[in-house]
């Protein structure tokens, strides 16, 4: 059997195709120096929009029918938030807090029930919740990750 880059065979795959380098680079910042502009710790403003009705979210009281993520007591029209991005060697770790701000007068006023959250002053206490994703680098060589964990407001039940 000949090898490539005889006069037989044509040039090795891996000389041309990074996904069957032996000696390529094993870091994200190496294979995909995109990654880095994602890496950092950053406070952000996270705005969200009622999808009914438009404009900011407003408050909501709590509804056993309705999921814990889609509705809160809280003010979610604009949460402030804390990413911390770290790449390190062939991982990727998103670890972020959002923080919401107590729900305002009015509403307060209009709750007939307390929601079932343990320690909730409605109108003075806030809210904070961890969101975190762990990735890795797959076989590709490419830069591309695959997400290995996600926790808290990124996980799903039963996962």
């Amino acid at each position: 059997m000949g090898a490539c880059n005889s006069l037989l065979f044509e040039d090795c795959v891996s000389e041309t195709d990074p996904h069957f380098a032996a000696k390529g680079p094993s870091d994200i910042l190496g294979q995909d120096g995109r990654w880095g502009k994602l890496t950092g710790f950053f406070r952000v403003d996270v705005k969200s929009f009622d999808p009914v009705n438009g404009g900011g979210e407003k408050p909501s009281p709590y509804n056993p029918e309705v999921p814990a993520t889609a509705r809160s007591p809280y003010d979610s029209g604009v949460r402030s938030a804390y990413y911390n991005h770290t790449a390190v060697g062939s991982r990727l770790l998103l670890n972020r807090i959002y923080f919401a701000r107590p729900a305002p007068e009015e509403f307060c006023a209009a709750v007939t029930f307390p929601p079932p959250f343990e320690g909730y002053d409605c109108g003075v206490t806030g809210h904070s919740e961890f969101a975190g994703i762990y990735a890795a680098l797959n076989h590709e060589n490419d830069g591309t990750l695959s997400v290995a964990r996600a926790t808290g407001r990124y996980s799903f039940p039963g996962e």
